[in-house]
């Protein structure tokens, strides 16, 4: 893709982001209430297709490289944290289960004519035992954001044979995921605390559930193996979510500095007659941390091209660069 088409592509997705501001904005205090996307807000994000960011072309989704994935999480997590975080979540999870399935697995996930929103955890938390031609599932699994708007869940499972999992034996246990209808699981409504209340992260449990074959792949998360997508595919997980992570903090993060320098020039304390902002040190810090957030901005747009431009000359993985990716995830956080 040329810097043009990238710059076309982003700006395409960026009048997305806006075309949402409104409702995200209307259902922003009800989300708070609910403890989860109101429908109204999962919707217009499903219809505008930011849950098919991450996904294959094969699969008509975005493929958006890293960098357009940090900058839309960002523009939306701006508007309303919890949103981004959703769109987040659903689409790395459907870029997942899309490049992971098989087809008779994808066909059954993607072909209903509309953005899929997913949910669902990577940790092994649950019990796979094999049957013919599937898996008996067994497990809880936590955090799954946006599991009451969504349609699939993907959970991870460790495989037991004969009542022992792999590693009781001493082998590296076999883990994989498994995808099922929401309709599948049951979704406890534990989910109440202090921030991201609109994100609607349950858990769920799955009780004896049959999960055929087509509906499970081989989880390496550290060297995965996709069926479609090609290269970018390939990145272990802790890069491969760097993206929405940085995108989902520098979203808020721009939105919180933004805030208090309003605040700081409109609000007048209660002792003090002049605003904050006639206060020298008011100045230097809100300097201080909009350079620090550029900063670690261009530091992450210029390690994902690096990341995009070894991948396509390689069509490897380097090691270092999913080091950086990770730290930057963490710095950027912080």
């Amino acid at each position: 893709m040329t810097v043009a088409e990238h710059t076309a592509d982003r700006q395409e997705w960026m009048d997305k982001v806006d075309s949402v501001r409104e409702t995200l904005i209307a259902f922003a205090d009800e989300a708070e209430e609910q403890r989860t996307l109101p429908r109204p807000a999962a919707d217009a994000l499903r219809d505008v297709g930011f849950f098919k960011l991450k996904l294959p072309l094969e699969l008509g989704g975005a493929q958006a490289d890293q960098a357009l994935v940090m900058e839309v999480i960002e523009g939306l997590s701006y508007i309303h944290p919890a949103a981004g975080w959703c769109v987040m979540t659903s689409a790395g999870g459907a870029a997942m289960i899309g490049s992971g399935l098989g087809d008779e697995g994808t066909a059954q996930v993607f072909s209903q004519g509309r953005p899929v929103a997913v949910a669902g955890s990577v940790f092994p938390a649950g019990t796979a035992i094999p049957e013919a031609d599937g898996y008996r599932v067994n497990g809880r699994w936590r955090f799954a954001s946006g599991i009451q708007h969504s349609d699939w869940i993907s959970a991870g499972a460790v495989v037991v044979n004969n009542g022992n999992s792999e590693v009781d034996t001493g082998v590296a246990p076999i883990v994989i995921q498994v995808v099922v209808p929401t309709s599948a699981v049951q979704i406890h409504d534990n989910w109440r605390v202090a921030g991201l209340c609109g994100t609607g992260s349950c858990d769920f449990t799955i009780h004896d559930q049959f999960v055929s074959t087509e509906l499970t792949y081989s989880q390496d998360l550290a060297n995965p193996q996709p069926q479609r997508g090609g290269w970018r595919y390939r990145l272990p997980i802790i890069a491969f979510v760097a993206d929405e992570h940085i995108g989902f903090a520098l979203g808020v993060a721009r939105r919180a500095l933004d805030e208090l320098t309003t605040r700081a020039t409109t609000t007048r304390g209660q002792f003090r007659p002049s605003p904050l902002s006639e206060r020298h040190v008011v100045h230097r810090f809100l300097g201080v941390y909009d350079v620090k957030l550029r900063a670690a901005r261009a530091l992450a747009l210029a390690l994902f091209d690096e990341i995009e431009q070894t991948l396509k000359a390689e069509q490897q993985v380097d090691k270092n660069l999913v080091t950086r990716s990770r730290a930057l995830g963490v710095y950027v956080t912080e």
